[in-house]
């Protein structure tokens, strides 16, 4: 191959220190292409753990740069970088970063001076949301129920 000996000049000075596999997608060889050069040439393996330990840090670096976004949830950053939901918790805490929450839906401040005095349907109306609301808060507040009138 006439391409051969230039693309031996690129990688030669990341034999050993990157696995071969890895090598060979960058440089659009065999890993079994890549292993035997390596070998010619008298240089040992990549130690599985550098190599671990630096993949490692990137993920880390990468995890760290979407947390100070503050976009994604945990979950989405997992997506993003194959990296467990678990795993994604715990760099978060370690370094100190609040968890994204969802929007919830906003609070209705209903006052207790009007709960009981009128019905729970007229309340719900005045502050837009269900009777069931109401009741809920004038329960929880041990207020009894507005007395119906009577239509004559």
């Amino acid at each position: 191959m006439p391409n051969d000996k230039a693309q031996t000049a690129d990688y030669k000075s990341e034999l050993g220190r990157i696995p071969d596999n890895q090598i060979g997608e960058k440089y659009k060889l065999t890993r079994q292409r890549v292993g035997q050069v390596r070998k010619e040439l008298g240089i040992a393996q990549a130690p599985r753990s550098t190599w671990r330990r630096n993949h490692r840090q990137r993920v880390w670096d990468k995890i760290e740069k979407l947390l100070k976004l503050g976009k994604y949830y945990d979950k989405d950053i997992s997506l993003i970088t194959g990296v467990s939901k678990t795993t994604i918790f715990r760099v978060r805490t370690r370094l100190g970063y609040p968890a994204l929450k969802k929007p919830g839906r906003p609070r209705i401040k209903i006052p207790e001076s009007e709960l009981g005095k009128v019905t729970d349907t007229v309340l719900a109306k005045k502050y837009g949301c269900t009777s069931a609301v109401v009741g809920r808060r004038r329960w929880a507040a041990g207020i009894p129920p507005c007395p119906k009138r009577k239509n004559f």
